[in-house]
């Protein structure tokens, strides 16, 4: 009799949001994004839809329980940034650039990030679904606890990845480079 393989479920953390409790920006939510950028100080507690934002540098920005909805940022830098409790729900983050950031216990779903840059960055308890990231640069990221389904990131880079735990379900990868990346237990 053949053993039957069983396939171990990742558990993972989502978002600690408190969706409530969240508060709906006054004025432009780049201008206060690049205030407390500026300030070094943590952005927290916003519930942000349909903004649209090119070409901005929100760098080494921290952003913490925020709902982003409808929301499209083309172009934009956030290089060194910490994202954590983030919930990420139809946005367009094509282009972005998120070298070296730090992403933590984020949701995203119906987001396109068709060529996003993400290189270097640490994402841990992530959960993708109904994502394009066609075309990514994923090189060098530190990946624990991810979970992704019914997404693309056909032509994307996955080079030199060390990753824990995590699951690819209905998502395509063809033409994807995984040059020095282990793909043992994915």
């Amino acid at each position: 009799m053949e053993k039957e393989k069983i396939k171990k479920a990742v558990k993972i953390t989502g978002p600690q949001i408190q969706e409530a409790s969240l508060t709906v920006p006054d004025g432009s939510i780049e201008d206060l994004m690049s205030q407390a950028r500026d300030a070094e100080e943590e952005l927290t507690g916003l519930r942000v839809k349909g903004i649209q934002a090119a070409d901005c540098d929100f760098s080494k920005i921290r952003l913490r329980s925020i709902v982003f909805e409808n929301c499209r940022f083309f172009g934009c830098r956030f290089t060194g940034s910490s994202l954590v409790d983030l919930q990420i729900r139809a946005c367009d983050f094509s282009n972005c650039d998120f070298s070296g950031a730090y992403f933590s216990r984020c949701r995203m779903e119906s987001v396109k990030g068709v060529g996003v840059t993400m290189p270097d960055s640490h994402l841990s308890d992530q959960i993708w679904r109904d994502c394009n990231f066609r075309y990514g640069n994923f090189h060098g990221c530190r990946i624990e606890y991810l979970s992704i389904r019914n997404c693309d990131l056909s032509e994307s880079f996955l080079t030199e990845c060390r990753w824990k735990h995590t699951t690819v379900e209905d998502s395509s990868l063809r033409g994807v480079s995984f040059v020095n990346t282990s793909l043992k237990g994915l």
